[in-house]
């Protein structure tokens, strides 16, 4: 009954199946080169082998956002911006910065066993540069 739930004896005691993880959020803005905001951009966490991502998040009216990721414990993430929402505000290339969390991040503790705890860190904002479009002339 014990192995339906994860769980397995041996003669060595008790053995928990399951996966390492943390929380992690990211806190931050996303502006042109002007330092204007930039709304609507799509803001995603990354593992470093790139294969597992957050859900996506979007800069509001102020440029700014809030990204939360559970994953396997890590100290170095990649965060990309994305501009989805084609010319509203402008087109811009995507960008993307490595996010790193140390132990001084973690706010909350882990259980001891699979949870590692919480991390919370606010970057510096991210600077878009405009697509090269065409011109009307």
């Amino acid at each position: 009954m014990l192995s339906l739930l994860g769980f397995s004896c041996n003669r060595y005691g008790l053995i928990e199946y399951g996966s390492p993880h943390a929380e992690y959020s990211v806190k931050g803005a996303v502006t042109d080169v002007s330092g204007a905001p930039v709304a609507g951009i799509e803001i995603l966490i990354k593992d470093r082998s790139g294969y597992d991502e957050s859900k996506p998040a979007y800069t509001n009216g102020q440029g700014e956002f809030d990204v939360t990721y559970s994953a396997f414990p890590n100290e170095k993430f990649i965060l990309t911006a994305t501009d989805v929402d084609g010319e509203a505000n402008g087109s811009f290339k995507a960008d993307s910065v490595e996010v790193v969390f140390s132990k001084d991040d973690f706010y909350k503790p882990g259980d001891g066993h699979w949870y590692d705890g919480a991390a919370r860190k606010e970057i510096p904002p991210i600077v878009l540069k405009e697509e090269a479009g065409e011109t009307d002339e």
